[in-house]
Parts: structure tokens; C-alpha cells; sequence
């Protein structure tokens, strides 16, 4: 404790303080500082986003989501009017969604005899492997977003999680009733 003591009281005699400046450069700091704040815009002309809490903001300008703000149009994303995209739906693109679709749908009808058995974890590994681009796909055919058909198709995703969850928590009885409304969704699909 003594050397510390010690250490501090001979490095108080060196200042980091710099004396200020005298004469003609205080007074050209003062200047361009004076000059400095006359220039810069001030705080209120700047752009300040609209920020809500549950959909209330300060200003009275209702906003529930931040994303929505941004309404231009996104040439990159697939899901946008396209005009002016530069992702384009070719042939080859259909025919390969198509078919994971089809090989999809093909693996899910190996799910009823597994609840009837009971294998929670066969049915997983059949709803992970080809079966996760479900969704995917189903968005795909099911475009223009916010389509009657689009609806239909979000609908047949919902009921397929929906089975997942009773799988999980092996209620036996409910993923059959939600398999059997899943293919009469996809049906109508």
C-alpha cells in the first residue's frame, strides 16, 4: 500500500492538462466555433423515423411495423410484382419445385401407417428430409401473395405444422385428425 501511495504522488507532478493557447489562436478557435455552429443544420430539419409502441407513436401517426415504412419495390426479392425484377420464374425452376412438391406429397402418405404405430421419430425424420420445402413450394405455386389461392395454401401449411405438433407431443389421436385435415387441405389446394 506504502508503494502505491508512493507511485501516485510522483506521477501527480507530471499534468496531462495543456494550458490554452493565447492571443491570436484562442481567438480563431473561438471563431470556428462560433462559425461551426452556424453552419450545421439543426437537429429538428434532419430525418427522424417514426417510432410506435403496439402501434401508438408521440407524433399521432399510427405505425405497426417498421418494415412496412419501406414500400418500394425490391427487384431481387421473388415474391415482388415483377416488374423490373431481376428473378424471373423459368422452366427449370417450375419443373424442380414441381417435382420436390410431388416427392413431398409422395412421402407424406407414408405417415399414416407410422401413427398408427406410434413412431414419433420415423414420422419426424419423414417431415425433415424432402418434406421440409413443403412450404416452400406451396408459396411458390400459390402466387400472387395475398390470393385467394395464396390463403389456401398458407391454410395447408398451418394444418402440416399443426401435425407436427401433436407428433411431438405424441397425442396420437389429434395427428390423425390434423393428417386427415391436412390432405383434405391439400386437395382443395
Amino acid at each position: 500500500v506504502l508503494l502505491a501511495t508512493g507511485a501516485v504522488v510522483a506521477l501527480r507532478q507530471f499534468s496531462a492538462f495543456v494550458p490554452p493557447q493565447v492571443g491570436e489562436s484562442r481567438r480563431a478557435a473561438l471563431l470556428g466555433a462560433v462559425v461551426a455552429a452556424n453552419v450545421a443544420t439543426s437537429p429538428a430539419d434532419a430525418y427522424q423515423p417514426t417510432v410506435s409502441f403496439f402501434g401508438l407513436s408521440p407524433s399521432g401517426v399510427t405505425v405497426s411495423d417498421a418494415y412496412s415504412q419501406n414500400n418500394a419495390d425490391n427487384p431481387y426479392d421473388q415474391f415482388s410484382d415483377g416488374k423490373d425484377a431481376i428473378y424471373q420464374k423459368d422452366e427449370a425452376i417450375v419443373a424442380k419445385r414441381k417435382a420436390q412438391l410431388e416427392e413431398s406429397f409422395r412421402r407424406i402418405e407414408k405417415v399414416p401407417p407410422l401413427i398408427k404405430t406410434k413412431q414419433s421419430s420415423e414420422i419426424t425424420m419423414e417431415m425433415t428430409r424432402q418434406v421440409a420445402f413443403l412450404g416452400k413450394n406451396i408459396e411458390f405455386f400459390s402466387q400472387p401473395v395475398g390470393s385467394p389461392n395464396w390463403e389456401l395454401g398458407r391454410s395447408v401449411i398451418a394444418e402440416m405444422g399443426d401435425l407436427g405438433v401433436a407428433i411431438k407431443k405424441k397425442d396420437w389421436d389429434r395427428a390423425q385428425r390434423d393428417y386427415d385435415g391436412f390432405q383434405a387441405k391439400a386437395k382443395e389446394w
